[in-house]
């Protein structure tokens, strides 16, 4: 009887190892992600967990190492008060890690207020590390300061070619005074940064937002300033002659209307709404372009727009 009941207990011993071999694979996954070594992951963590999620724990989602952000919160900006206050700022930060430059973030509606020139200095963000991007400042001149009178932005066309003017001013004046030039040091450690960056203008008279004038006669103006620092910390009285004096002194010879030749600026929005005026007449004449006599149409060369030289260009003549 016992011989005759060995192949069902063989069979059932088949059935049950197969079994067995089928749930195998389940339960290794099930300990690689509760303490093995999973695939992906390190001791402690598998596939959804491993290393990666050990440091997101440890110092926060979306923070990276070392910031200590243990959330997804926004950085809320600080920033904002009288200048005298930025400068104050800016001589606390000195020699400080250069991430502390994130306290000269200001919100949109609360800057630098500078009394003097009668403008308000916004920096949006400032940058992290001295070789990521430079730090993009927004500065508004109040209309009373600014003071352009309002048949130079009386319509679009007019406003545009104010803002292109002043931006030429702006770009001009920022390389008179050597402000786009960063500091000399070499190596790793040494001083860089400290240059400050404005859109240069093209040949075309263009709406843009590195310099526009608002309907109520504001000047808002975008630019970039790459903050100074020694290796990774901050220079924080080399950034103050930045925003102290550089900084002035450029929207004073730029973008005031007491600092400019008043008769070119008049001379420059006119021409540009006459212009925009002609080209909307060629229509009707059956024309397509218009020249005007001693103009020159060759360029510098295919990739500057500027004009060819006088003493070498000949000069269009009907």
């Amino acid at each position: 009887l016992g011989f005759g009941l060995f192949p069902m207990q063989l069979t059932l011993l088949i059935a049950l190892t197969s079994i067995v071999l089928q749930l195998t694979p389940v339960q290794s996954l099930s300990m690689s992600y509760r303490g093995g070594r999973g695939r992906g992951g390190s001791r402690g963590g598998g596939r959804g967990g491993g290393r990666g999620e050990y440091y997101k724990n440890k110092y926060g989602r979306g923070g990276g190492r070392g910031r200590g952000r243990s959330d997804d919160t926004p950085r809320i900006a600080s920033g904002g008060g009288s200048y005298s206050d930025l400068i104050n700022c800016l001589e606390r930060l000195d020699g400080k890690s250069y991430g502390a430059y994130h306290d000269l973030d200001t919100p949109l509606d609360r800057g630098w207020v500078n009394s003097e020139f009668g403008f308000s200095l916004f920096v949006e963000r400032a940058q992290s590390d001295p070789f990521a991007a430079p730090t993009r400042c927004r500065i508004i001149i109040d209309k009373a300061k600014a003071a352009f009178p309002p048949s130079l932005y009386s319509n679009r066309i007019r406003s545009m070619a104010l803002s292109d003017y002043l931006l030429r001013a702006l770009h001009a004046n920022c390389k008179k005074l050597g402000a786009d030039e960063a500091m000399g040091g070499k190596g790793w450690s040494g001083p860089k940064g400290g240059d400050m960056q404005v859109l240069e203008p093209c040949q075309h008279v263009l709406e843009q937002s590195a310099v526009r004038v608002d309907e109520n006669g504001n000047v808002v103006v975008q630019m970039s300033v790459n903050l100074p620092a020694r290796g990774r910390n901050i220079l924080g009285f080399a950034a103050k002659e930045i925003f102290s004096k550089t900084l002035p002194s450029m929207i004073g010879k730029s973008l005031l209307h007491k600092s400019l030749q008043a008769q070119n600026l008049q001379n420059h929005v006119d021409s540009i709404e006459d212009q925009c005026w002609l080209q909307t007449e060629l229509p009707s004449k059956n024309l397509i372009a218009f020249l005007r006599n001693g103009a020159v149409l060759p360029r510098i060369s295919g990739v500057d727009d500027r004009p060819m030289h006088s003493k070498t260009a000949r000069p269009c003549e009907s």
